[in-house]
């Protein structure tokens, strides 16, 4: 009896070691793998970053390899689309003077010997013609005057340090400019009056016109837009890269905390709901990895947020919140 006892004791304390080592080799195995995924994004953000500059690299050289054949154009490029469900293509709204069968041949042959030094592989190309609409006098001298005012503000602020962007409302009797100071200083007030006095004085010295010019400083929502937009790239990037099922992204920092939102063809389905989590998560679990990388990479602030993946009914799967 004493014996079976003992055997038993052993046994179990068998059972005990086992189960530690298997628990202990898991984390090991888990950690490896965690591992391997961050090495794997970032190599795969690493070649996203060439590509996106080959592809600036390869648009720049189609522009300025038609302006030399003495070609005026408007181009728009569907080949840096991350969801594109159909092949790459590329428009060319030619002006309607220079639009004729020769013509739509030569900026093809142009563009086809571009994707091919750049490696693009197929891609449709359409040659069209662009038909401008014929403006009013009116809307003429108005984009005349938004020129004018755009130049005296440039210059007026030329030796103002902060980050500013601006923009103009023309349709009324006085012109409105908003300025908005990225980047404001610790007293905004007088910034914001010095602004505005050199801007009003500088276009009423050129133009003899009263403007209302509105002076203001970003709110934190919309720096935090601003900080975390590149991770929202990334995000959307690799993801596309990495799932299939993936067709769209989004995000929203009202309500709080801010929500990134993934759109699958994914089905809830009971008989495909099994698998329905498992990929939901293995795409949440990526996109934590892409946004811790990303953010450590650009030294951006941690804030809470949560990650919605939704099925193709647009119904969320799971909700993850950090």
């Amino acid at each position: 009896m004493y014996n079976h006892r003992i055997r038993l004791a052993v046994a179990a304390f068998a059972c005990i070691i086992l189960s530690l080592f298997v628990v202990f080799n898991f984390h090991g195995i888990t950690a490896e793998s965690d591992e391997l995924t961050k090495k794997e994004i970032m190599k795969s953000m690493q070649d996203t970053q060439e590509k996106n500059r080959q592809l600036a690299e390869f648009q720049k050289e189609v522009h300025a390899q038609l302006q030399k054949s003495g070609f005026e154009a408007n181009l728009s490029f569907s080949i840096n689309q991350v969801f594109a469900e159909e092949k790459p293509w590329i428009t060319v709204w030619l002006t309607e003077r220079n639009y004729n069968a020769e013509n739509v041949l030569a900026v093809k042959k142009i563009i086809e010997n571009q994707v091919e030094i750049y490696e693009l592989g197929e891609i449709d190309i359409e040659v069209k013609a662009e038909r401008r609409e014929v403006t009013s006098k009116e809307e003429q001298e108005e984009l005349k005057l938004y020129r004018e005012l755009a130049d005296i503000t440039d210059q007026a602020l030329g030796n103002v340090e902060s980050q500013m962007a601006i923009s103009y409302i023309m349709a009324s009797e006085t012109p409105v400019i908003t300025i908005k100071i990225l980047d404001p200083t610790a007293d905004f007030v007088e910034q914001k009056t010095k602004i505005k006095r050199m801007v009003e004085e500088a276009i009423w010295k050129e133009k003899a016109l009263k403007v209302k010019v509105k002076v203001k400083k970003t709110s934190k929502t919309e720096k935090l837009e601003m900080k975390w937009h590149p991770i929202f790239r990334s995000v959307r990037e690799e993801i596309g890269k990495k799932f299939d099922v993936v067709n769209g992204f989004g995000t929203s920092f009202h309500p709080s905390p801010l929500q990134i939102i993934i759109k699958t063809d994914l089905s809830q389905a009971w008989w495909s709901l099994w698998g329905t989590k498992r990929e939901a998560k293995e795409i949440e679990d990526y996109v934590l990895q892409v946004i811790q990388l990303k953010r450590e990479d650009l030294n951006v602030e941690e804030i809470p947020f949560k990650i919605i993946i939704r099925d193709k009914n647009h119904k969320a799967i799971n909700t993850h919140r950090e």
